[in-house]
């Protein structure tokens, strides 16, 4: 313990962290590490800091209150929490799960952020030191001694899954956002598998009805969307690269009773905008991003799409503005209106007989010439067609992949490897197994698993 002023200040060492890994280490004494959970050394519950604003037990004690823990009074310092804890009537285990608090003998605690069979990671902060997220296997010499469970972060429940290049590395990451607790766990991609989950966010944006992750700030990173349909209000996770910050409100009124919405960059700024769609009048309705909030929505074409079986949104012409595809499942006809950049131009025909029999329909640039192409899923056995996009239309389409996807619950067109050239990823939800066939240019290759249980059961 330190003593300061005559105040006994909860003090824990960072003599654990020998054998376990260093994901990150804030720079100078600084929080980089931990930017995304507001920690910025604000003293919590009663705990001393130093003259920096470091202390392990004082993070410990921000990240349970911004959970929603009530303070359990004070638990002294780092080595005594395990006993403090079980006393006042918490369980304290070999257990550990996103939200405890892991608890070592030589004095220190940590944020438990992810779990896996074989290893945790926790983010800390340490007196006279600095925060830092680390990785830690099982059965190493550095294995916490405790897990302490005061305010666990639920997992599981209604999720919702997402890609996007949430840290800004060229490559598309994996999402799932439980709505039910606002949690937002990340499997980063390597270019050759997504690595560990671990939490983004806690608490944000629950019980939205939509869920999206796009860059509408315009800096690289993919930010958290989430809308609430009924009052058409729209709220935004910024990403900060490891995390997402707390929510603010973009928009207002916008996509009330529609059927279909979108963040995707329609006006060529780098910049994702809000576009919904209305299928019983085929209109289309635009809130422009401005870095910091959406603008009101103006109407970008009427009667496009009205009855069609799938909409998408996608920059089919190359020309850096997402366009407007509507597809009929009768007849297999694409309609296609190119963005002008503040509007959606008038629609023409860019397809006959495509696709027709195929249970999904995905657009996405998968021979990396710039243009969106159109891509059928055929679910009972695996089977993917694509028609490539010459700018003015989609050619007859060929065999890409067959035998991808049997039995998955979602199918997504993403860029997980970086080169410029979408990949098919599959999901199962039974197990949270992420699969992926990457692009070769000229059909998919055999799929590798990338994930397992990352959503199980969501």
């Amino acid at each position: 313990m330190v003593m300061l002023g005559g105040v006994v200040a909860q003090v824990g060492g960072v003599g654990t962290a020998e054998a376990s890994t260093v994901m990150c280490s804030s720079p100078n004494y600084g929080y980089s590490c931990v930017s995304s959970t507001g920690y910025q050394g604000q003293p919590t519950w009663g705990y001393q800091v130093d003259s920096r604003g470091h202390n392990c037990t004082n993070y410990a004690a921000f990240r349970l209150a911004s959970n929603g823990a009530t303070n359990p009074d004070n638990l002294g310092d780092a080595h005594q929490w395990d006993d403090q804890a079980r006393f006042k009537g918490f369980t304290v285990d070999g257990n550990p799960v996103v939200g405890a608090i892991a608890q070592w003998e030589s004095n220190h605690v940590a944020y438990v952020e992810s779990v896996t069979a074989d290893a945790i990671e926790t983010t800390d902060d340490s007196w006279d030191g600095t925060t830092a997220r680390r990785r830690y296997q099982r059965g190493q010499s550095d294995w916490p001694s405790n897990f302490i469970h005061i305010k666990d972060v639920p997992q599981g429940g209604v999720g919702t899954r997402l890609t996007g290049d949430v840290n800004g590395d060229g490559k598309d990451d994996a999402v799932v956002m439980f709505k039910d607790t606002g949690t937002a766990m990340v499997a980063l991609s390597t270019g050759s598998g997504f690595a560990t989950a671990s939490s983004w966010s806690y608490a944000h944006t629950i019980g939205a009805d939509k869920y999206f992750v796009a860059d509408v700030e315009g800096d690289g990173r993919a930010d958290l969307v989430a809308g609430y349909l009924s009052t058409g209000t729209w709220y935004v996770n910024l990403s900060s690269g490891s995390g997402f910050w707390q929510e603010t409100s973009w928009a207002s009124g916008h996509g009330i009773g529609t059927h279909r919405q979108w963040v995707v960059d329609v006006s060529g700024d780098h910049r994702a905008d809000l576009v919904t769609f209305d299928k019983n009048n085929g209109d289309w309705w635009v809130s422009l991003s401005a870095g910091s909030g959406f603008w009101p929505p103006s109407r970008w074409t009427v009667g496009h799409g009205a009855g069609s079986a799938s909409q998408q949104i996608a920059d089919f012409t190359g020309d850096g503005k997402a366009d407007a595809g509507v597809y009929f499942a009768d007849n297999g006809k694409w309609y296609v209106a190119p963005s002008s950049g503040s509007s959606f131009a008038g629609y023409s025909l860019w397809s006959v007989g495509h696709g027709m029999g195929s249970n999904s329909r995905f657009v996405g640039d998968i021979d990396g010439d710039g243009r969106a192409d159109a891509t059928y899923f055929f679910a009972s056995n695996g089977h993917w067609d694509a028609g490539m996009s010459s700018s003015s239309g989609f050619w007859s389409p060929t065999a890409w992949a067959h035998g991808h996807g049997v039995g998955t619950h979602e199918q997504f067109l993403a860029d997980v490897e970086g080169d410029g050239r979408d990949d098919i990823v599959t999901f199962d939800r039974v197990n949270g197994d992420w699969w992926v066939s990457l692009s070769s240019g000229s059909g998919f290759w055999s799929p590798a698993r990338w994930a397992t249980g990352h959503g199980a059961n969501s």
